[in-house]
């Protein structure tokens, strides 16, 4: 199958660099690879991709475009040029491995019910029994996510292809025809829980859809640069969670997913503020809060 590659970045180009030359050593080289650059830098790391691919059949689309705001609608941006049958997403700190493109594609070759996919990241730390208990019981109904419990149970001798419920957006890989139904929401002010708002809607335009490809394998290093401070992602994380209650009520548990998650992260707040010796925290949570409470939800795109 064919492959358009889509990377978003922000003042990162030696991050860029790299995940430009884990694509370029594939053994599978995708067709197509559309780089969404919001950075207020001039262009030379634009020539310098460019004399990369010189010798190589890979259409590249630079665009350059700081009025951008944020990693979702660049997203969003980035289908109006994307031609080729699988739409790959990369957060722009990660690193492929040699074969990842190849892994990928043969699972979506295989299984055509194969929707959307994540490969494995391999430097992420394992969470514990206890973290991965702790994680289950705050996210219920709407917010239930069981990719740590499947990626968990990889078992390396029968790599096959793991269903999950949600996929993380910044590793993810799409058929194209998706995108006809389902959209990125640049209307409702979504960072942190983007993949998980984005996997709700799939779910409901296409059950048991999105699968972990255990053999498709990178690390992702998570970059410092453009990282939101903790009192910071308190506030987006409360706020966005409310807006996908909102959104989806009609599959909420009577609101008590939404409950157990705030208070999970009201717990954490009055952590962070306690250890931290002032209540910045605290004042985070409570804003999100008001935020979301307040916040009139705007129709998607799709």
């Amino acid at each position: 199958m064919r492959f358009s590659i889509v990377i978003p970045t922000k003042n990162r180009p030696e991050e860029l660099k790299k995940i430009f030359a884990s694509i370029m050593i594939q053994t599978k080289l995708p067709d197509q690879i559309v780089i969404i650059d919001q950075s207020s830098r001039d262009k030379i790391i634009k020539n310098e991709l460019k004399a990369v691919l010189e010798n190589k059949k890979i259409e590249l689309n630079y665009l350059c475009n700081n009025k951008i705001k944020g990693l979702v609608e660049a997203k969003f941006y980035s289908l109006n040029f994307c031609k080729y049958e699988i739409i790959s997403f990369f957060d722009d700190d990660i690193v492929l491995k040699p074969d990842y493109i190849e892994k990928v594609d043969f699972a979506f070759e295989k299984y055509p019910k194969i929707i959307g996919a994540n490969g494995v990241i391999l430097n992420i730390p394992k969470k514990n029994f206890i973290q991965r208990f702790f994680f289950k019981i705050t996210h219920k109904g709407i917010f239930s996510d069981n990719r740590y419990e499947v990626i968990s149970s990889i078992n390396n001798k029968k790599p096959q292809p793991l269903l999950v419920n949600t996929l993380s957006g910044g590793l993810s890989s799409w058929r194209k025809e998706v995108f006809k139904k389902v959209s990125f929401d640049i209307n409702n002010h979504f960072h942190s829980y983007e993949d998980k708002e984005f996997s709700i809607r799939i779910n409901k335009n296409y059950p048991n859809g999105m699968y972990i490809i255990p053999e498709a394998k990178l690390n992702h290093f998570h970059s410092e640069i453009n990282r939101e401070a903790v009192i910071n992602l308190i506030k987006m994380n409360v706020f966005e969670i409310i807006i996908i209650y909102k959104k989806n009520k009609d599959i909420s548990f009577f609101g008590l997913d939404l409950l157990i998650l705030l208070f999970s992260l009201m717990i954490k707040a009055f952590l962070w503020s306690l250890f931290n010796f002032h209540i910045g925290e605290i004042k985070s949570f409570l804003l999100g809060f008001k935020d979301g409470y307040h916040h009139k939800i705007k129709a998607d795109e799709r």
